[in-house]
C-alpha cells in the first residue's frame, strides 16, 4: 500500500471516529444544559428555604413552640366545632354547601346576564335616541300631532256609533213592549171571549195564547200544561174554539166572517163531542158556522139545519 493510501485510509477512520464522538458530545452537552437549570432551581429553593428560615426564626423569636403548638390545637378545635355548626345548619336547613354554592353561582350568572341586558337595553335607548334626535326635522312632530288628531277623531266617532247603538237598543226595547201591549189589548178580547166556551168544554180551565196568537197552553188546577202535551182531540177542540172567539171579534167590529168546519171533531170521544155541539148550537146564534162532515148520523145530534150538495145537471 502506497503512502497516499495510507493518508486516505487514515483520513477515513478519523472521520468514522469523530462521527460517533459526535453522539455523545451532543448528549453531554444537554445533560449540562439540565445541571445548569437544576443547579438554577436549587438557587431559587435555597433563597426560599433561607426566606422562610428567617421568617420561622422572627416567629419562634415572638412565641415559642409550646404557644404555636396550642395556637394549633385551639384551631383545631375551633374549626371542629365550626364544621359541627355547619352540619347542623346544613340539617335545619335542607340545604348543603353545595347547593348554597350552585345556587350563588346560579344567581350570579343571572345577574350577569341582567347587566347585559341593562347594557342592551341602554345601547337601545341609546340607538333610538340618535335616531329621534336625528329625525326630528323629517317632520316627526307634526306626525305624531296629526295621529294624536285622528285618535282623537276616531274615538268621537265611536262614541257616536255607541250613542247610536244605545239610542237603537232602547228603540228596539220599546217597539217590543209596545208590541206585547198591541198583542196584549189584542188577545185580550179573544181570551175573554173564548173563556165562556171554554168552561163548557173543560170547566175550571183558562186558556194561554201566545204573541203570535197561537195556543200555547191551558192551565188546571194551578198547573199549566203545553199546547203539545195535549191529547190529539183536546187540540182540535181548542184549535175550534179559538176560530169561533176570532170570528165573534170579527163581528164586533162590523166585519162579519164565517166558520168553516171540514170534518173536525175527528178525535173527539162521545162526552166531548156532545159538549162541542151544545157551543157550536150557542156559537151559532151569532156567527154563521158551516159543518162539512162525511159522518151524517153522528152530526144529526147537532141540531142545526141540515144542507146537502147536490149535482146540478146542466141542459142536454
Amino acid at each position: 500500500m502506497t503512502r497516499a493510501g495510507e493518508a486516505e485510509k487514515l483520513a477515513a477512520d478519523i472521520r468514522t471516529t469523530e462521527a460517533a464522538v459526535a453522539g455523545p458530545k451532543d448528549v453531554l452537552a444537554e445533560a449540562s444544559e439540565a445541571l445548569q437549570e437544576i443547579e438554577r432551581r436549587m438557587a431559587g429553593k435555597r433563597g426560599t428555604l433561607d426566606t422562610k428560615s428567617a421568617a420561622l426564626r422572627t416567629a419562634r423569636a415572638k412565641c415559642g413552640d409550646e404557644e404555636l403548638a396550642r395556637r394549633a390545637t385551639e384551631l383545631a378545635l375551633r374549626a371542629t366545632e365550626e364544621q359541627g355548626t355547619l352540619k347542623a345548619l346544613e340539617a335545619s336547613q335542607g340545604e348543603t354547601v353545595e347547593a348554597i354554592d350552585v345556587r350563588i353561582k346560579r344567581l350570579e350568572a343571572a345577574g350577569r346576564n341582567h347587566h347585559e341586558a341593562v347594557g342592551k337595553v341602554k345601547d337601545e335607548i341609546t340607538r333610538l335616541t340618535t335616531l329621534v334626535e336625528a329625525s326630528e326635522g323629517a317632520g316627526v312632530e307634526e306626525a305624531l300631532e296629526f295621529e294624536v288628531a285622528e285618535q282623537n277623531r276616531l274615538e268621537a266617532v265611536v262614541k257616536g256609533y255607541e250613542e247610536e247603538v244605545e239610542v237603537l237598543k232602547l228603540l228596539k226595547d220599546t217597539l217590543r213592549e209596545a208590541e206585547r201591549e198591541a198583542k196584549a189589548r189584542y188577545l185580550a178580547p179573544i181570551v175573554t171571549r173564548v173563556e165562556p166556551y171554554l168552561k163548557m168544554l173543560l170547566p175550571g180551565a183558562g186558556l194561554l195564547l201566545d204573541e203570535d196568537l197561537s195556543i200555547s197552553a191551558i192551565e188546571r188546577n194551578g198547573e199549566q200544561e203545553t199546547f203539545g202535551s195535549l191529547s190529539d182531540g183536546t187540540q182540535e177542540q181548542l184549535a175550534v174554539l179559538t176560530r169561533l172567539a176570532f170570528a165573534e171579534l170579527l163581528l164586533t167590529q162590523g166585519r162579519p166572517a164565517a166558520v168553516i168546519l171540514d170534518d173536525a171533531l175527528a178525535f173527539s170521544d162521545d162526552q166531548r163531542i156532545e159538549r162541542m155541539f151544545d157551543i157550536l148550537m150557542r156559537a151559532g146564534e151569532r156567527i154563521q158556522i158551516l159543518v162539512l162532515t162525511c159522518r151524517k148520523r153522528l152530526f144529526a145530534r147537532l141540531g142545526a139545519a141540515e144542507l146537502t150538495m147536490k149535482e146540478i145537471q146542466g141542459p142536454r
